[in-house]
């Protein structure tokens, strides 16, 4: 039989409370931005970067990717990757129907 070796990790209470503060702070920070007399291309912009820092914190303190192995890491990096890589050639011909 083969051994099953969990690695455990000791969680304060303060990490995931600041996380959270960070979150909500994000999300006032964007629905602020909804007020802002700003370009399309500039709001959208800013709210993919604070979507993006948020999506992080989600996944690295709420999913605990920050406890996983390097390789699950990488694998998730690829997938993004090729989302972003689809998700740019989809909207890439915008451009030139006007």
């Amino acid at each position: 039989m083969s051994e099953h070796h969990e690695q455990h990790h000791e969680l304060s209470y303060k990490e995931p409370i600041l996380v959270f503060l960070g979150l909500v702070v994000l999300t006032i920070l964007t629905v602020g931005l909804a007020g802002l007399n700003v370009s399309a291309t500039v709001s959208l912009l800013i709210a993919f970067t604070i979507a993006s820092v948020k999506s992080t914190f989600v996944v690295r303190y709420f999913m605990h990717l920050k406890y996983e192995d390097r390789l699950f890491t990488i694998f998730l990096g690829c997938a993004l990757g090729t989302f972003a890589v689809v998700f740019i050639l989809m909207f890439s011909d915008y451009s030139f129907r006007w």
